[in-house]
């Protein structure tokens, strides 16, 4: 048997070692079987060939998580089975991803320093939580960061909303450019901005904040503008205009949140964003013009905004939408309605028409809040090609049957209905 495995190519032992390690659909003796937590089923499979205890060392030991906070440090194994971690020691020598969730006060009063290796993780992590206003550690611990992943390929940095913010100076941009050139993921979503420098070639670059200023935020999306894949902004009072004066040639997926935006300004004949693919929009238009649609047509497949009146207005003007544009937009998802609808509209039937003729070929359509009063399903006729639509509107039962009428396609629907909740 093990001269037989021998012969046999790796990427068919990967596949028999998954099939017989899968406790989600593992039969053993007619019954499911959790190799996970009986050891004892698993382990004389190790013995097979050493080609077969190879992949199952690496395909097992190949994700580490490395907690570091104020009380201590600890590290788990996210995908080593429970159970044969009491027979068999995974090694930190195969972790291939390693992910670092560390206290911001660990980092910055230097006790988050370690001096463990993973020799040939090329993937790296760090989530930083908690808060801290003071310290200046923060250069020395992205060193020693970079010591224990000697064979690094990319980097990703993360600050989730719930941590606070790096107190006290640019300790954030300081980490973040310590890491060197390999960081590829920068996402920070915090209460105050920070300062960022000497960070480029992003290819994904998330930058969420409440207060302060973000131009060292905006310049570094500017220098990442030849990689950038994945951006997303979302500030108050701010002025994005330095974001926009260069094209983003590889940017797929853009989100804005401009809340309390300054007067909207003008670009002209430059295409920035020519293969933009999902467009999120959840506050009002930064622009007078149709910056955000122009050139990519061919392209976009997933929109979602808010039909404030900027956006609307540039829909129309500039006739953005028409029956033989954006053949790939296949889904449509309209945010929060205005209070005042018919200010921006006109009427609230004026508005339901807009929304439907928004992409009047997608067939995934999430239209929000349908204003009361103006819903009738006959608005639907023209539009037989949607197969998904979502309702936030509480309709009556007669009025669901309309629709599923008017759309032959119709596989999806989510709605609220008087007499039978929501749907």
């Amino acid at each position: 048997m093990s001269s037989l495995f021998q012969t046999l190519p790796r990427s068919i032992v990967e596949k028999i070692v998954y099939y017989v390690t899968d406790s989600s659909r593992q039969l053993f003796s007619g019954t499911v079987v959790d190799l996970g937590s009986r050891p004892e089923l698993l382990i004389p499979l190790l013995w097979v060939c050493h080609g077969y205890r190879d992949i199952v060392y690496s395909q097992y030991s190949a994700e580490y998580g490395l907690h570091i906070s104020r009380t201590g440090v600890f590290g788990e194994w996210s995908a080593w089975p429970p159970g044969l971690r009491k027979v068999v020691s995974p090694s930190l020598g195969l972790v291939s991803k390693l992910e670092i969730i560390v206290d911001l006060h660990s980092v910055l009063s230097g006790s988050a320093l370690l001096d463990c290796v993973f020799p040939v993780a090329h993937s790296l992590t760090c989530v930083f939580t908690g808060s801290s206003e003071d310290g200046a550690m923060t250069g020395l611990f992205a060193e020693r960061v970079r010591r224990m992943v000697p064979m690094v390929r990319e980097i990703n940095v993360i600050v989730p909303g719930r941590a606070g913010i790096f107190g006290g100076g640019d300790h954030f941009g300081c980490l973040v450019s310590g890491l060197g050139r390999l960081v590829r993921h920068v996402s920070f979503n915090s209460f105050a901005s920070v300062t960022l420098s000497g960070i480029s070639d992003l290819v994904n670059f998330d930058y969420r904040v409440k207060s302060g200023d973000i131009s060292s935020a905006l310049m570094v999306a500017r220098q990442s503008a030849r990689t950038l894949r994945s951006l997303g902004i979302g500030a108050q009072d701010a002025d994005i205009s330095a974001l926009v004066d260069v094209e983003y040639p590889c940017l797929e997926t853009l989100y804005l949140c401009l809340n309390n935006l300054q007067e909207p300004f003008l670009v002209t004949d430059f295409v920035v964003f020519p293969g933009l693919r999902r467009l999120s929009v959840c506050s009002d238009y930064p622009f007078t013009d149709d910056t955000l649609f122009r050139g990519n047509s061919a392209t976009l497949e997933f929109l979602r905004f808010m039909p404030g009146s900027g956006i609307c207005d540039v829909i129309r003007r500039y006739d953005v939408f028409t029956a033989a544009s954006h053949p790939n937009l296949v889904r449509v998802k309209l945010e929060q309605l205005p209070e005042d609808v018919s200010s921006h509209f006109g009427s609230a039937s004026a508005y339901l028409e807009f929304a439907l003729d928004v992409a009047p070929c997608a067939s995934v359509r999430d239209l929000g809040d349908i204003p009361p009063g103006v819903f009738t399903a006959q608005l639907f006729a023209p539009y037989s090609c949607i197969r998904v639509l979502a309702l936030s509107t509480r309709l009556e039962l007669l009025d669901v049957v309309a629709i599923i009428q008017m759309l032959p396609w119709l596989s999806d629907l989510y709605t609220r209905s008087v007499e039978l909740g929501e749907l």
